[in-house]
């Protein structure tokens, strides 16, 4: 008898399951994702350099909400040796956020450029964090790719231990969706590697850490940020693009 009840409790609730698996997938979507309303904050960061995530910032930043941005320099790509010695600039990702920014019309004097690469967000978030404490900044707007947001803004408040407020926002424009996601096989792929990235940052304790010193304290006498040069556009942005991952700074 206990064997049959049990039987039929499995059955039902995968009946139940079944018949409300676009709920429950879309709760399991929205498990990855936070996005706070936006408020006044003293900076907002760019947690990744994608254009869209870019066009986001700048539209905060000109709405009024921060004074200024934060960009993270990009690290260097495998491919992107191949490419010079064809004589072709590869132009790193924080050169194209860069340019976007100033494209929206961002003032070159309100992007701030941090001089060391993260990698990945684990560190991205202690460097920003180590930026926050050294300036006194209280309230923080990040800006990174959807699937990102909730570890995003865990990690950092984590970091800036309850000391500031965070405010986590995605591109509108973003294409991860968390009520549809397994109908978009570029979506339940983002999903999948968002819970590898989970499972690193709390699970693994960010396993690759001790292996990199990108995010290590600078050097004494190494300025933890550099603001560009207030020049006009045409003349800024083609020196961020004939650049080999620089840009002209002030």
């Amino acid at each position: 008898m206990t064997r049959l009840i049990l039987t039929v409790g499995v059955l039902i609730a995968a009946v139940a399951g079944w018949t409300h698996r676009d709920t429950l997938l879309g709760h399991v979507g929205g498990l990855v994702v936070e996005e706070t309303p936006l408020a006044r904050a003293d900076v907002v960061v760019l947690f990744s350099n994608m254009p869209r995530v870019a066009a986001e910032a700048a539209g905060i930043q000109k709405a009024g909400y921060a004074p200024r941005i934060l960009v993270l320099r990009a690290r260097s790509r495998p491919d992107d040796d191949v490419m010079r010695r064809l004589g072709l600039d590869p132009g790193l990702e924080h050169e194209i956020a860069i340019r976007v920014l100033r494209a929206s019309g961002v003032p070159a004097a309100a992007v701030e450029l941090l001089p060391d690469a993260p990698d990945g967000t684990n560190a991205a978030v202690r460097l920003v964090a180590r930026y926050a404490r050294s300036r006194g900044i209280a309230r923080v707007i990040a800006v990174t790719e959807r699937s990102h947001t909730r570890r995003t803004a865990y990690l950092l408040r984590h970091e800036l231990s309850g000391k500031g407020t965070v405010i986590v926002r995605a591109a509108s424009s973003d294409p991860f969706q968390p009520q549809t996601w397994w109908r978009d096989r570029d979506n339940a792929r983002e999903l999948a590697m968002e819970a590898l990235r989970w499972g690193n940052s709390f699970g693994l304790g960010d396993w690759w850490r001790g292996s990199r010193s990108s995010d290590r304290e600078p050097p004494s006498g190494v300025a933890p940020a550099r603001r560009y040069d207030a020049c006009a556009p045409a003349v800024i942005l083609p020196r961020i693009v004939a650049g080999r991952g620089s840009a002209h700074v002030g």
